[in-house]
């Protein structure tokens, strides 16, 4: 499950490419507005992922300049998690982010029950 609040997304990241799986939250501010805020409810979404892929987490930093498709090219150069994180955020400052830069990978490993 992801759970989300503020201008943070998450996308998955396939060999085929990104897809955004979370929306920009309806109090459209970033995450360090909800401090203190009482009742809080992040939405909760659940997503299929297979082993292998990528869950790319970013700042609205990274999506006020990056696009769906040139984030999901970004983090398949990657040769692992740190650097595709690393190729995502300096992809967003030489597009001109005017906000802070966070981006996050993980890949999904075999799950075993």
């Amino acid at each position: 499950a992801i759970f989300q609040a503020g201008d943070t997304a998450a996308y998955r990241v396939t060999p085929a490419g990104a897809q955004r799986l979370t929306r920009r939250d309806e109090m459209q501010g970033s995450l360090s507005s909800y401090y203190g805020v009482a009742g809080l409810r992040p939405a909760v979404t659940t997503h299929p992922f297979d082993e292998g892929d990528r869950l790319c987490l970013v700042s609205d930093g990274v999506t006020c300049v990056v696009s769906t498709v040139e984030l999901g090219e970004a983090v398949n150069r990657g040769r692992d998690v740190e650097e595709a994180a690393e190729i995502v955020a300096k992809l967003a400052k030489k597009s001109g982010s005017p906000d802070d830069i966070t981006a996050l990978v993980a890949e999904v490993e075999a799950w075993e029950e």
